[in-house]
This record gives C-alpha cells, structure tokens and sequence, in this order.
C-alpha cells in the first residue's frame, strides 16, 4: 500500500519534469539502476534540492547506521583495500551506502555491482562467469596482483544459493589451475548480509590464521567453509526497490568480452522513486556525521581506513 501510494505521488509529480531536466532524463533511460558516480557525473554541479522530489524510501534508524559503522570497520580490518562487490538486485541498494560512503572519504571504485540473477548463475557457462570476474579485476592467472574482493549478498548459504555457487566455481577454478586454495581463498570470499548466520566477522580475531584454518576445510569446494557474515543487523539499507525485472544468461559481445544481458526496466514513475532515494543516500554521505563515527570506530580498534575528503584531503578529527 505504502508502494503504491508513493507510485502515485511520483506520477503526480513527474509527468511535468520528465520534459524539463535532459540530465534526469539520461539516468531514466539507464538499462540498469545508475550508480553513485552517474549521479554525481550527470549532476555536476550538484542541486541544493533533489531534483527528482520527495525520497519516500524509508530511512535507517540511528541505531541500524552504528550497525553499518561497525560493519565497515569489519571489513576495513579483516580486507583491508578490497573491493566490494554487491550481488544481485536485492543487496544494491546496501552497496549504494557503502559506495557512497567511500566516495565521500576519496576512494570511489570500492564498490561494484554483480549483476546476476539466478538464471545468471546457474545457466551460464562456468568458465563464462571466471572470465566476468575477471573483467572486474579477479585474474586468477594473475592473482597475486589482484586486489582482494568480497562478494556481498543477503543469503542463507543454501548449497544451491547464488553466492555459495559463485565461491565454488571461481575456487574450483583457481584449483584447476594448480592453485593454492588458501591463496584464493583470502583473495575472494563471501559475506551474508544477513547478521548471524555463520561466523561474524567481529570474532575473527586473527584473520591470517583463521583463514588458513577455513581454506582447509574447503574440500572438495561442495559449499564453501565457514561463511562470514556480517557482526549486526542492516537489512534495512537494501531498499528493496528493483531497477530491472532479471538479469539473463551471460553473452559476449563481438570483442568476446562476457556481458550480462538486462531485462528490461520497471515502469519510469519507480525509477523515479529509486533515484529520488539515490540522491538522499549521496545527501547523507556528504552532509552526516558518519564519517567521523566511522573514524573514530577505526581508530578504537586499530583500523585504517584512510580517511580523505573527495580532493584527496585527508579530514580532520
């Protein structure tokens, strides 16, 4: 009910602006949800007001951002300058907190998006999905300069599920390779958004050796070991609201490049409500207090996270 009334104000609203503003227009005609940097890229220099009217996304509670505070140092402390990588269309809306937080503090890039549906990853050719990873940054023939990823989604690690098939195929693999699965094993891993349903992340006090002890029992790679998951409650950041109906089986294009072919977009008055939201997330990152309680949570336990403005200033505090 509360959905359709707020697809209601937008029709209201939008019909009008639609023809007014070419910028807002460009985001709508996205074929996928746009990301923090198309916002801040199409909206330069950035509105006092939301162009896009009223957010009518529900916003976390205080109590759910000292969660995603905590959340982040977690991750700062056990994968230190990973990249994130946001699973699926239910966990994008946590992965636009995330992405802009790290744009705020001068490291955008942190965070990108997989987007894969069910389909995706069960009808795709494995080695399809190795080579889609691997346009992200994950070479596992070169895996010692990769960066570290970790997959996020809001999963029960199911055998079956999106997340646990993903683990097995890259891990699989890397083994084939010849690869040490320790090694792959602290490169990419997996983390439910989902608080409590493995390990959290806040109790693994010795990363190196509690990995070392997880990659051990990964044999033979039937669902991945002791899956971490994330030390609080915030659920509450995936705003549920979907960009695209699906995702489809993996493609390449002429240049053999593997893609992931989109369903097509929800009706426009939704995309409206998504970008509406989009901006106050951005709004958030820049004008709240966060930052510095994320700060003063990694110097507490010892983290760094680099703290810098988006110049490249480091900030004060």
């Amino acid at each position: 009910m509360v959905f359709m009334k707020a697809l209601l104000v937008f029709f209201i609203f939008s019909n009008n602006l639609f023809a007014l503003d070419s910028r807002i227009q460009e985001l709508m005609n996205s074929p996928t949800r746009p990301t923090i940097a198309d916002l801040k890229r199409v909206f330069n220099p950035w509105p006092s007001e939301n162009p896009f009217g009223p957010n009518l996304v529900p916003t976390p509670v205080e109590r759910e951002f000292e969660n995603l505070a905590d959340t982040i140092v977690n991750f700062e402390r056990l994968f230190p300058k990973a990249i994130y990588l946001v699973l699926g269309r239910d966990s994008a809306g946590f992965g636009d907190y995330i992405d802009a937080f790290y744009t705020k503090i001068g490291q955008p890039g942190r965070v990108k998006r997989v987007d894969f549906s069910r389909d995706t990853v069960e009808k795709s050719k494995d080695h399809d999905i190795v080579d889609y990873f691997k346009g992200l940054g994950l070479d596992l023939d070169k895996l010692e300069s990769a960066p570290s990823f970790v997959l996020l989604d809001g999963t029960y690690y199911a055998t079956s599920s999106q997340l646990g098939q993903i683990l097995k195929i890259i891990y699989s693999a890397y083994q084939a390779r010849g690869g040490d699965r320790k090694a792959i094993f602290k490169k990419f891993r997996g983390i439910s958004l989902y608080a409590g349903i493995s390990v959290p992340m806040s109790k693994i006090e010795n990363p190196g050796a509690a990995f070392d002890a997880m990659a051990e029992k990964l044999e033979p790679f039937e669902r991945p070991a002791d899956i971490l998951s994330v030390p609080k409650g915030i659920s509450n950041f995936s705003d549920g609201l979907e960009w695209n109906y699906s995702f489809g089986i993996l493609e390449r294009d002429e240049t053999g490049t593997v893609f992931v072919p989109p369903s097509r977009p929800h009706i426009d008055h939704k995309k409206m409500l998504i970008l509406s939201h989009l901006f106050e997330v951005i709004e958030w990152a820049e004008n709240s207090d966060f930052t510095t309680r994320v700060k003063a949570l990694a110097k507490f336990h010892d983290v760094d996270i680099d703290i810098k403005d988006s110049c490249g200033e480091a900030l004060a505090g």
